[in-house]
Order: C-alpha cells, then structure tokens, then sequence
C-alpha cells in the first residue's frame, strides 16, 4: 500500500495558502509579462501553526495528481543544518506527517544526519545554510524561522532557481529585517496569525502564553481577537506596586494591569508582544537605553569629530560613522552599512564619503585647512597587506592619500567600550538602520539573570562608533576622573 493521507484537519492558515497558490498561479505579471512563482510570508506569534501550516501546504501539493506523475523537488531551510534537523525535521515535519498518517521509515533517509524525506514521490530536503551547499534548481522552498537568516543576496539565488513556491515563516522577534519589505510585492501573500488562531493548541500550551501577558484579559475581545483598549504608554504603571496609584482616568483609557501575572512574575511585555501577539517590538533590556534620535546630523562646528569603522565582508555590513564631539554631547550618524568582500571595494565605497567631509569640515574654519581625517578601524585577517586598511601589524595610520587615512586601534573589552559611551550624552541620526540595532542591542540573559555582557548581533554600527569614542574621546572621561580624585 503506497503513502495515504490518513486525516487531514487544517488550519484557517492552510486554507488561505492554498486559496492564494490556486488563484494566483497562472498570473502574469504586467510590468515583465512573465508568470512568477508565489511566494508566502507567514509571521507570527509562537504556536500559532506557522510550521505546520507550511507542511500542510507542502503536503497538498505534493498530492496533487500532476505533482504525483513529476515530482517536486523541495528544500526545508534553516541557519543550521542541526537546528534543521532537530526542530524543523524531527520535532515539526515527523510530528507533522504522524499526525496526517504520511509517516514511515520507509520514505525517510539520513535522519541522523542530512535528512530526506519522500512525500508521494516528491523529494523533500533539510539542510542548513552553514554547510555552504550550493542548490540547484527546486520547486518549493520553505525558510522556517526566516529571520535567522539575513543574507539577502543569497535568499534572492535560491529563489531564481526556485519554479513554484516560497514559504517564509518567523516569529516577528527583530524590528527591521530585508524580508519586511517584501510585503506589496507582485504573487506575495504576507499573514499574520497568533496562537489563538491554532484550533489545535493544547490548553495547557495556551496558558502558558497567556501568562507572559502584562494587561488584563477583560480589556481583550477572545472573539475577534483584539484589545478593547491602547496598551499602556509607561511600561512602569504595571508594575505590582504602582497599581493601586491608577486613577479612574487612566484605567477608562489604557488597559488595566494583569495582576495575577505581574504577582507571580511571569509577565512579560516584549515576550508577549512577540511570541503572544506575534507583533514586531524592540527588545528588553537595550544596551545604550539613553538616547535621542535626531532628523539630520547637525549643520554646525563641533569640538571634534571623529570616525568608526567596523568592517563586514559577505554577509556582515562595513560600517562607517561619523562622531561629533560638543562638549559631553555625541552626535552620531550612520554613513555606510553594506557588506564589502574586498579592500577595494570598501576602499570606494568610504573615499568619495571622506572627501565630501574634508569639504564640509572646511566651513568651520578661518583658513580652510584642517587636520588629517583618521578612521579608527578594527583590524583584521582579510584586508592583510592591502595597501588600502590597514594591516594586523600596523599601528599607524596608513600612507598615500590626501588628508586622510585609518589606524588600527587596539579594541578594549566591549563592557569597557560601552561604559565610555554612557558617559555622554549621544544623538543618533534616524535610519532604519540604526533603529534595528539601538532597539534590539541587547544583555545576554543566563539562567535568567541579565548579564553585562552584550549579545553579539544588531551591533555593527554601534561597534564602529565606538571605536571612534575609545580612539578620540577616551581622554575626556579620563580627565573628568582625575580631577575628582
């Protein structure tokens, strides 16, 4: 007896998806006359069926009758190949085809290792994106957890290669992320669903949830799944011992605050918001918390200014930064952010930014001359014995161009940077770019204590600032320490 679908109770999410693949895949699109494939993005909260969702999916059109006469090729992906294999494969797809009935070590192959998968003829691979394979052609391509993955030039190849469909699924659990603007797209479908939408949770799953959260239940509608009343403006008012300070005023107009859960210490606002609502927040517990966002770096003479770079290769960004000093005011400005596989490409990328400096400093003084330009730099292995950055060896700035040039700095401990940093007052010029990172910058948190430690993402642009900071203004802080002792 071949493979049969033994019971196959879908989701709302299942429904949609296939609703959309049927209507739209024969679309043409008007701007380039060509079909294209579909593609599905699906965000959301934790246990709200994402996954299955997309093996549903998978499953359906691999027992489609033409699919069955020529069969799929599909790839599962991952960051990893292990959190491939263990989350995406064993714990979602097997529990998955049990569940529906799919499911026999007959059609499985190198579960232990590179996982396979026969689905009514059609092949369904697990891999990782660390095991630097390169795939061929595919019909269906499934991200699970997609945000992981944050090499667009890469994701952009698979899909030219891809014939049929993408699936994309995350918990919204970063603020900005390249695949966020793919929504409006020609053939995308972008879903947002919660564990409320999941018929299929169990109940003591779903408590769980709904004990990270910090407001109470009587100010949300279970039956369209939304709240009464705007959250609450400071976070602070939910606290245990400022609930009885609510006035009647505040309780009428925000959310009032789930005691039982602050009580018991499992609320949790930045957890529910992401992994209960499935909406994207900034993290708890930000690194640089005081801050002010500014429209446009300030047109005016500074005490002094100084310039970061941390350099990224194909996957990481090279970013540059731009420092103004006045006073114990900081005034920060993001000038590049994209990843440079080579010196010479980071080399023209940075030139004409410094050159335009050099003219824009010159208004600031009497004669037009100023100092040389040094961008205090990172070193490393890559970019040995260019003549463009400089080298694991050198400790000084390097020679041959007009005015300007890069050190190598001696990186202090990144507690030691970041403590210099708070020591002024910083001003952060607004891109998406610098929001991503100041927002989600984050502590490690062990065994649930939050250490002092920085977790090492969301940090490219705040590493290059702060080398400028510990290169050119260390001085400042060490001055101010020494007159009061």
């Amino acid at each position: 007896m071949g493979q049969v679908i033994k019971k196959f109770e879908v989701n709302e999410l299942t429904e949609e998806m296939i609703l959309f693949y049927e209507e739209n895949k024969d679309r043409v699109n008007p701007v380039t006359g060509e079909k294209e494939i579909i593609k599905i993005f699906n965000e959301g909260s934790s246990r709200s069926g994402k996954t299955f969702s997309a093996f549903d999916f998978i499953t359906y059109l691999c027992d489609k009758q033409e699919h069955r006469e020529k069969p799929l090729s599909i790839y599962v992906i991952r960051k990893t190949l292990k959190s491939c294999r263990e989350r995406s494969y064993h714990e979602d797809f097997v529990g998955h085809a049990k569940n529906i009935g799919t499911y026999s070590r007959e059609y499985a192959f190198g579960e232990r290792t590179s996982p396979e998968f026969n689905l009514f003829g059609s092949k369904v691979k697990f891999i990782g994106l660390d095991n630097d394979e390169e795939l061929g052609r595919s019909d269906i391509l499934f991200f699970n957890e997609a945000l992981d993955n944050d090499d667009e030039k890469l994701i952009n190849r698979m899909l030219m290669r891809c014939e049929v469909a993408a699936i994309f699924d995350w918990n919204p659990k970063y603020t900005e992320h390249f695949l966020f603007d793919r929504e409006g797209q020609f053939n995308t479908l972008f879903t947002k669903t919660t564990f409320l939408n999941n018929r299929f949770l169990k109940q003591k799953v779903k408590a769980g949830l709904l004990a990270k959260c910090p407001w109470s239940f009587d100010d949300f509608d279970f039956d369209s799944k939304t709240w009464k009343k705007p959250k609450n403006p400071d976070r602070e008012k939910y606290k245990l011992d400022n609930i009885g300070k609510w006035t009647q005023k505040e309780l009428d107009e925000y959310r009032a605050p789930n005691i039982y859960n602050i009580q018991t210490k499992t609320a949790d606002e930045h957890e529910w918001m992401v992994y209960g609502e499935g909406e994207r927040h900034p993290e708890e517990g930000s690194v640089l918390e005081a801050y002010e966002w500014i429209d446009k770096y300030p047109d005016e003479a500074m005490d002094e200014t100084a310039y970061g770079l941390d350099l990224g290769f194909t996957v990481d960004p090279s970013v540059l930064t731009r420092v103004g000093r006045k006073g114990m005011d900081l005034y920060i400005e993001y000038l590049t952010y994209q990843p440079c596989p080579s010196a010479d490409i980071l080399f023209d990328l940075i030139e004409p930014i410094i050159l335009a400096e050099q003219e824009r400093l010159k208004k600031y003084t009497l004669n037009g001359e100023i100092e040389d330009i040094i961008i205090s730099s990172e070193s490393n292995d890559r970019y040995r014995d260019e003549n463009y950055i400089v080298s694991m060896n050198s400790s000084i700035c390097v020679k041959g161009y007009e005015g300007w040039g890069f050190v190598k700095i001696k990186k202090p401990s990144i507690v030691s940077r970041i403590s210099l940093c708070k020591r002024f007052r910083l001003h952060v010029v607004k891109n998406k770019k610098a929001e991503n990172e100041f927002n989600n910058y984050v502590y490690q948190v062990i065994e649930g204590r939050k250490t002092n430690i920085p977790i090492g993402r969301h940090n490219h642009g705040i590493d290059s600032f702060g080398y400028a900071v510990w290169h050119r203004f260390a001085y400042i802080v060490e001055a101010m320490n020494a007159d009061k002792q």
